[in-house]
């Protein structure tokens, strides 16, 4: 699976975990400095994907004390 192939498929899990997409753009665009996910380098997906799986891993685990 490609990087961007990746990111779609993690925001798709933050989505159906509650996030709007307002605020998983949001997070990436803290993360690289913007929202847009094409001509970024390799580096700048590696930090997408690993925040992104931050927020998966957060999200899972508020969601198992409930």
């Amino acid at each position: 699976m490609d990087k961007l192939a990746q990111i779609q498929h993690l925001r798709i899990q933050l989505g159906a975990l509650g996030y709007h997409d307002f605020q998983i753009d949001s997070m990436i665009k803290e993360e690289i400095g913007t929202a847009k996910l094409t001509g970024l380098s390799e580096e700048q997906y590696e930090q997408c994907i690993e925040t992104l799986q931050g927020y998966i891993e957060f999200a899972s685990k508020c969601q198992k004390k409930k």
